[in-house]
């Protein structure tokens, strides 16, 4: 059983994107104004293709030097509720 990696990249000098590998849609944070865009897509894109490949994964954040906190806190809620979803699916 592999995880759900989703890592930090920093785009411009402002723009950090969470990526996952295997998932066309990223979420896109604005580090100064914590701005968050694209995360209802990029989570939806995981759960879709977790249901069709039928995958016994589990989502993880991966730490970096570069993450928000704040934001941090907010995605591993979210991957929290997306885990609990996972296991139902494959129920």
């Amino acid at each position: 059983m592999n995880d759900i990696e989703i890592k930090w990249e920093q785009q411009e000098a402002t723009i950090i994107k969470l990526t996952a590998e295997g998932i066309d849609a990223s979420i896109e944070v604005n580090e100064n104004s914590k701005d968050i865009k694209n995360v209802k897509t990029f989570f939806r894109e995981i759960l879709f293709k977790a249901y069709i490949n039928d995958w016994d994964k589990q989502i993880v954040l991966c730490s970096s030097d570069i993450e928000i906190n704040e934001v941090s806190v907010l995605i591993n809620e979210i991957i929290d509720l997306c885990n609990k979803e996972m296991k139902l699916i494959k129920v």
